[in-house]
């Protein structure tokens, strides 16, 4: 009975021991998951850290070149403007050479009581084409004409400064457009030297008849 109860008490011990070392191998075995996971987590931090520093390097290489392009953007744009411009006065051009030659064909085939009313109609004209000015920029933003000019003459001051800006309002296509014009000539020549002066400052531009608004007076009539 003696040796009974002894088996029995070192087979309870050996029984707890085991539990005992069963418990301790889950306690490490769940910690060195959570340290493994700790790891991997500080590893990916790490990772997306030099990725975004990488990022950083990468911007300040590429940032005169990003700056530069919107120059270049700037100037498209101002240049885009510019050849417009010049286009839709090669246009008008053409319109008033047709309407002259059809004015000249309709002289023809007239009456000779009309040919009085003809030439006060020729000297009118004449009349008011007898000046002439330089057309700087043709826009369709009525929002920006006050500051294109500001812009252009800034750069340009030291041709511009005796020089008042003129808008003239036109219609092509049925699209408005705002002509920026300066200057006030007795003769197409002086506005070709002016223009001239002004291209060589890079400054696209072209000799005009006088026609359009100062450029206060346009402001109050847009308002």
């Amino acid at each position: 009975m003696h040796n009974l109860l002894r088996n029995t008490l070192i087979f309870i011990l050996l029984i707890a021991g085991l539990s005992a070392c069963s418990s301790n191998d889950a306690q490490i075995s769940a910690q060195e998951k959570i340290a493994q996971e700790n790891e991997k987590k500080q590893q990916q931090l790490a990772e997306k850290v030099a990725q975004l520093e990488g990022h950083v390097e990468n911007w300040k290489v590429a940032e005169p070149s990003v700056e530069r392009l919107i120059t270049i953007e700037k100037d498209l744009r101002l240049l885009i403007s510019q050849l417009n411009a010049l286009v839709i006065e090669a246009e008008n051009e053409k319109t008033l050479v047709a309407q002259q030659e059809k004015m000249a064909e309709q002289r023809q085939a007239a009456p000779a009581e009309n040919t009085a009313m003809a030439k006060k109609t020729s000297a009118k004209n004449k009349k008011l084409e007898a000046y002439y000015t330089v057309q700087l920029v043709s826009i369709s933003n009525v929002k920006m004409v006050e500051k294109s000019w500001s812009d252009i003459y800034k750069k340009n001051a030291n041709v511009l400064t005796d020089h008042q800006p003129l808008i003239e309002q036109v219609q092509v296509k049925n699209k408005t457009y705002y002509r920026i014009k300066t200057g006030k000539f007795s003769s197409k020549n002086e506005a070709v030297q002016v223009c001239n002066q002004l291209k060589k400052q890079s400054v696209s531009c072209m000799a005009s008849v006088y026609s359009g608004q100062p450029l206060d007076q346009f402001l109050l009539s847009m308002n």
